[in-house]
């Protein structure tokens, strides 16, 4: 909701309902990974490291967009955004997906656009890694100096030597 206010300032009912309702009527027509992402996760996985999505888009968006996205397959756990749960940058989200895989978070790499993705890997003591490919607040994300800063897609391969 904060981010639909930076965008459109006014009143915020009226302003989430047109952008729910133009949501639902357009999600399916546009292609939803970055390209370069699905290769990337695949490249991940064929060096035996556990993945995850931990996301604060709500459940009934996310897993639909999750299922057609091809990630399926490749990603061990997926957490979408559900009533009861606390949003990034809480890290209560990403302590629970690292129990699960049985990953430390010293082994955890948690990778966001957001400063609210920085700030949980922080809280939750895991390496922080910015996707500013698709950060919408850039300068914000660096100054919590993230331990990776990532300008394309490909960055992240090379740094992590995947290739």
């Amino acid at each position: 909701m904060e981010h639909l206010a930076w965008f459109f300032p006014g009143n915020q009912e009226i302003v989430l309902e047109t952008y729910m309702s133009y949501y639902h009527a357009v999600v399916w027509q546009e292609q939803r990974l970055y390209p370069g992402i699905l290769e990337l996760i695949k490249r991940f996985k064929d060096k035996a490291y556990r993945t995850a999505i931990l996301s604060d888009k709500r459940q009934d968006f996310g897993v639909p967009e999750f299922e057609s996205s091809g990630l399926g397959g490749l990603i061990d756990r997926s957490v979408f955004f559900a009533d009861g749960m606390l949003p990034k940058p809480d890290p209560a989200g990403l302590q629970d997906v690292m129990e699960s895989l049985e990953v430390s978070p010293e082994e955890c790499l948690f990778i966001g656009d957001s400063y609210r993705d920085i700030e949980c890997a922080k809280r939750a003591g895991a390496w922080s890694g910015a996707a500013l490919w698709a950060s919408v607040e850039p300068e914000l994300v660096i100054t919590l100096q993230p331990e990776f800063l990532w300008n394309k897609v490909g960055d992240v391969a090379v740094t992590l030597n995947l290739e």
